[in-house]
């Protein structure tokens, strides 16, 4: 189960991903919660770049509030369950595999 820590103004908004059983010392660049989310949004047609553990949403003065609902709405899945099939994909190179 991954935990978001938010915070947010005006349409920036910043969460960190954590793992409350590994704890955040687990967490950090290389995190494989981010490389999830990334890969869970694109499925869902929403780019969103991870850096770890925090995803940060800068979206441009043009994007509509449902543009942004949707962005907010993908988070929300993910971190309500939707990302095991993105964890595997991920783990296995799949849509993110920049190696």
């Amino acid at each position: 189960v991954v935990e978001p820590e938010g915070r947010a103004r005006h349409s920036v908004a910043a969460l960190d991903l954590v793992d409350p059983e590994a704890g955040r010392a687990a967490a950090g660049y290389l995190a494989p919660a981010g490389r999830a989310l990334a890969a869970y949004a694109l499925e869902q047609r929403v780019l969103l770049r991870p850096l770890g553990d925090a995803c940060y949403l800068l979206p441009p003065y043009c994007t509509t509030d449902d543009e942004l609902a949707l962005a907010y709405a993908v988070i929300e899945r993910f971190l309500d369950g939707a990302r095991a099939r993105a964890d595997d994909r991920a783990a296995a190179g799949g849509v993110l595999d920049d190696a």
